[in-house]
């Protein structure tokens, strides 16, 4: 049961960016409150994510490591997209470096041989 907790923890973030990226209200411009409401659900996933790192950092468990950084990376790169394509919001800016943060401390885990993310990403998902 612990383990479905947090496969679900994991695939609802990948959910929602899927659903972000993909949905046509967000692929335009947004309104502040869409932006707003964006950001905030951003906010709670990426604590959620960070939280599931820290268990599947202690559990050692190498595949919940994987995709939590692969989820974490297309959230961020999502985040930057759609921070970018409405620079004109508030907080616009500071969720585009933000993302910017996030994806470099990710990419700072990562051996340097599976870089970039992309790539390292696509590898674990076949393995």
């Amino acid at each position: 049961m612990k383990n479905f907790k947090l496969i679900s923890h994991f695939l609802q973030p990948v959910l929602l960016l899927l659903i972000f990226t993909n949905h046509p209200s967000y692929a335009k411009k947004l309104t502040q409150t869409e932006f707003d409401h964006l950001i905030s659900k951003n906010n709670q996933k990426g604590i959620q994510l960070h939280d599931d790192l820290a268990v599947a950092l202690i559990s050692g468990n190498h595949k919940l490591i994987s995709d939590n950084l692969c989820a974490t990376y297309k959230m961020s790169k999502a985040q930057y997209e759609i921070a970018s394509e409405n620079s004109e919001l508030l907080k616009a800016k500071r969720a585009k470096e933000n993302a910017i943060e996030n994806i470099k401390n990710i990419e700072n885990i990562i051996p340097k041989n599976q870089k970039p993310m992309e790539k390292y990403c696509k590898d674990f998902q076949q393995n």
